[in-house]
């Protein structure tokens, strides 16, 4: 049951992939793993330790194994933090019928038909 609350707790702090990707990184950090910035050395860290880079709606995170790469080896793991949604439009602002109205456009694999009976909320950045 617990890690059905951790993912129904993920979802809920993640509505867009912006946010999604903000909350995996909270959670690494305090999982600790360290924020990496580009003009960091990642060369510099001891093995076990465990690093992300969380820029621009994307995150890849990493955790330096006991041996050298080239002695065990390595592993990429990738996800895709994209989801299918509803998009503001470059210029969304619209009236008609004297009603202020927001210009969306699909993005991604949107099955329409499930979002008939669903609020609608704005997230993103």
């Amino acid at each position: 049951m617990a890690d059905a609350q951790g993912m129904i707790d993920f979802i809920a702090a993640g509505p867009s992939p912006f946010h999604c990707v903000s909350e995996t990184a909270r959670r690494l950090q305090a999982a600790g793993y360290a924020g990496f910035d580009l003009g960091g050395d990642p060369r510099t860290w001891s093995p076990g330790d465990g690093g992300y880079l969380a820029r621009s709606g994307t995150l890849i995170a990493w955790r330096a194994g006991t041996d050298a790469p080239s002695a065990a080896g390595f592993r990429i793991v990738g996800a895709h933090t994209d989801s299918p949604n509803l998009r503001l439009k470059p210029s969304p602002d619209l009236v008609r019928e004297g009603y202020q109205q927001w210009g969306v456009e699909v993005y991604g694999g949107v099955l329409l038909h499930t979002w008939t009976d669903r609020d609608l909320g704005l997230s993103g950045r």
